[in-house]
């Protein structure tokens, strides 16, 4: 199986007397707003590697639909840094040079 990025996202009207209010009534609604409504799904593209894992997910997380146990740091490698042939002496010491 594959692991891939989705954008989830679903549109509610609220009463509420601010923004802020309104906020906090889509917050505490949510469970209905999510059950009630017709989500838009966006598929962002597969993950091969664990630096491109979305900002607010970790290598410990657990993906969805997934066994439940099994978590995102086994199931990605790290990726190996890139190496430069054009730069890759640029850092290297030199006969005499002191470390």
């Amino acid at each position: 199986m594959k692991l891939f990025t989705v954008e989830i996202s679903v549109t509610a009207v609220v009463m509420a007397e601010s923004e802020m209010e309104a906020y906090s009534v889509a917050i505490s609604e949510l469970s209905d707003i999510m059950r009630d409504s017709e989500p838009d799904i966006d598929v962002h593209g597969e993950i091969k590697a664990l630096d491109r894992l979305p900002a607010d997910w970790d290598p410990m997380c657990l993906p969805y639909g997934g066994d439940g146990e099994t978590r995102l740091k086994d199931l990605l490698q790290e990726t190996e840094p890139v190496r430069d042939a054009r730069t890759i002496d640029m850092f290297e010491q030199t006969t005499g040079e002191a470390a």
